[in-house]
């Protein structure tokens, strides 16, 4: 405690000196709100923004092992009234439907297990629905006075490692509750965040935090045996505090605290520097278990360990005015776990990839290679690619200790093209994602241990019109 207290006091000094980072949420552009003189004008002023959605995905099992393939189209329709004495009204609603598919619900005759990320297009706690897939996203009232915001309701933000989007589905995650945001000044911008309810990623219903945790996969305990700590948790809110510093954008420095009450704290502290061809990063977590989870039965604890750290570190360079490359890694400290309900968002480590995260696991080590296209060529500059490679070096799958859901060790190959239209077709978005994982280079594994595990090839195309 000592040593995580002084790390504290040393990141908060540097802070003042002048690190930070740029700020990206989803809170409408306060200066897109036209002021207005009457009620009538609340309403007559003001605006839909939305996008409709197309996404398939193919997973490719090894062997003989089922594959899956799925294509969900959707839309999501927002208004936002004017602003009226800094206050404005903001509600959007978002739908999908399976246009079409193979049956994601037959299990393979060996593993008994079916579709994973195919099913979270849809609804993964309604599996058999198809269509009228639909959700309130939001519906919160705002104000806004000079520097300082608030939002109170459902809402869908963006921010921090641990509350972002993660909309690379049909629906992001959404919460529930009180946000603040500050711009001290302009270096410093200050949030914070109290929240009772979540809608996660791939469902269409509003949750309380003991009901959102453990809808997914619960995991095992050490001895093995399985976990069912869904609403056995007694998780009331979701409290969140970050405080950001920006100097000259060549320097940034993020700290962070979320409280999760009943279950964990987790402190995060992050900071980058740049300079003109290179550019380093250190990331720093330290998760404390809550008394009242220490106190459950083994079989109905989320977070079994007293605390956990975790460190990450990258160090990238521009090879050129169009290609960047990255190297970054982390590690496990001591024995804990990092661990952030899946239900509520995932981990945003130097080393995440998408269908690659580092909860559940201790005593692990990641390695990743990072290359970033973005041309300069006229016509290309909306074009940004990236190319990633990574090793994950996990305890056994029997470990349920430091491996809590048994994934394997596996090496991942990640292809990411992004492309933005313009004219006729501006608002058209394409994005393309194609990711290779195989365990070949570690010892030989059983079929239930690959599937949708490792040993897979897995295609995403992404179609979206946003207005």
């Amino acid at each position: 405690m000592l040593q995580s207290s002084l790390i504290l006091v040393v990141f908060y000094l540097v802070a003042s000196l002048g690190f930070s980072q740029e700020v990206k949420d989803s809170i409408p552009d306060q200066n897109s709100h036209t002021e207005i003189r009457s009620l009538k004008e609340f309403f007559e002023k003001s605006h839909f923004h939305g996008h409709v959605r197309n996404h398939f995905m193919v997973t490719n099992n090894f062997g003989s092992l089922n594959d899956y393939y799925a294509n969900a189209t959707g839309a999501a329709l927002g208004f936002n009234t004017a602003q009226w004495k800094g206050l404005y009204i903001g509600i959007k609603g978002i739908f999908t439907y399976n246009t079409f598919s193979n049956d994601l619900n037959e299990e393979d005759s060996l593993v008994h297990a079916s579709a994973l990320w195919e099913k979270e297009l849809f609804d993964v706690l309604q599996p058999q629905k198809k269509s009228d897939l639909d959700r309130l996203d939001e519906l919160f009232i705002s104000y806004h006075y000079r520097k300082l915001t608030f939002i109170l309701g459902k809402q869908d933000i963006n921010e921090g490692p641990l509350l972002q989007r993660r909309d690379t589905r049909m629906k992001p995650f959404v919460y529930k509750g009180f946000y603040s945001k500050w711009e001290i000044d302009s270096l410093t911008t200050m949030s914070g965040a109290f929240f009772t309810h979540v809608s996660p990623r791939g469902t269409t219903e509003w949750f309380t935090l003991s009901e959102a945790i453990g809808l997914f996969n619960n995991g095992k305990t050490e001895e093995g045996d399985v976990v069912n700590y869904h609403e056995a948790v007694p998780s009331i809110y979701l409290f969140e505090h970050g405080i950001i510093r920006e100097k000259f954008r060549k320097y940034r420095l993020e700290i962070w605290n979320y409280h999760l009450s009943g279950v964990s704290h987790t402190i995060w502290l992050e900071s980058r520097v740049g300079f003109k061809k290179w550019h380093a990063g250190v990331q720093y977590a330290q998760q404390i278990a809550s008394q009242r989870q220490l106190e459950l039965p083994i079989n109905e604890r989320y977070f079994p360990f007293q605390s956990s750290q975790t460190v990450a570190f990258q160090i990238g360079r521009h090879l050129s005015e169009s290609v960047e490359c990255t190297i970054a890694t982390l590690h496990s400290i001591g024995d804990g776990s990092f661990l952030f309900p899946r239900e509520l968002n995932r981990d945003a480590f130097f080393t995440s990839l998408p269908r690659s995260r580092v909860d559940g696991i201790g005593k692990q080590h990641v390695y990743t290679l990072k290359f970033d296209f973005r041309p300069e060529k006229k016509g290309l500059r909306d074009l940004k690619a990236q190319l990633a490679v990574q090793i994950m070096d996990l305890p056994d799958i029997l470990d349920y200790t430091h491996n809590k859901y048994g994934l394997p060790s596996y090496a991942q190959l990640n292809a990411e093209v992004n492309y933005h239209f313009h004219g006729s077709f501006d608002g058209l978005r394409l994005s393309f994602l194609y990711l290779l994982r195989s365990s070949s280079f570690w010892d030989p594994l059983l079929p239930v241990e690959r599937f949708n595990k490792t040993d897979f090839h897995h295609f995403n195309v992404i179609l979206n019109i946003v207005f």
